[in-house]
C-alpha cells in the first residue's frame, strides 16, 4: 500500500515537472516569435534585469538607423504565464541614452535594467564580463 501510494506520487510529480516543462518552451516560443517581429524594424537586442532570486524581466529592443528605439517587448513575471507585451514607453528614445542610464521613465527598475541592458549591447558597450583567463 505504502509502495503505491509512493509511486503515484512520483507519478504525479513526474507529469507536473513535465508540464512545467512543456509550459516554459511555449513562453520562450512566445517570446522568440515577438523578437523576430521586431527583426524587421531594425536592430534587436534583448536585456534582463533581475531582482531576487526568482524575479526577472526581459525586455527585447529594435532599434532603427539613427539609433532610436521604434519597438520595445517587454516580459515580466514569476510564472510561465507571461507572455510579452508591448512597451511604448521605451518608443523614441536613444539607446545612448539607454544606456547610459539617463533616461527618465516611468517603467519598474526591473524593467529599466532589463531595456538598459539591451540598449548597451545595441549602443555596442555591454555590460563588462570578467577576461578570460589567459594560459602561459
Amino acid at each position: 500500500m505504502i509502495v503505491e501510494s509512493i509511486t503515484v506520487l512520483f507519478l504525479g510529480l513526474g507529469v507536473l515537472w513535465v508540464g512545467q516543462f512543456a509550459m516554459a518552451w511555449v513562453q520562450a516560443r512566445s517570446f522568440l516569435r515577438e523578437t523576430r517581429v521586431l527583426r524587421r524594424s531594425g536592430r534587436v537586442a534583448v536585456g534582463m534585469g533581475r531582482r531576487r532570486m526568482f524575479r526577472r524581466a526581459y525586455v527585447a529592443l529594435a532599434a532603427d538607423d539613427t539609433g532610436r528605439v521604434v519597438a520595445a517587448r517587454a516580459m515580466t513575471g514569476l510564472t510561465v504565464f507571461a507572455r510579452p507585451r508591448a512597451l511604448p514607453a521605451l518608443d523614441g528614445v536613444h539607446i545612448s541614452d539607454l544606456a547610459r542610464g539617463g533616461v527618465e521613465s516611468t517603467l519598474s527598475p526591473l524593467l529599466l535594467a532589463a531595456a538598459t541592458q539591451a540598449a548597451g549591447f545595441l549602443a555596442g558597450t555591454p555590460r563588462q564580463s570578467k577576461p578570460a583567463a589567459t594560459g602561459n
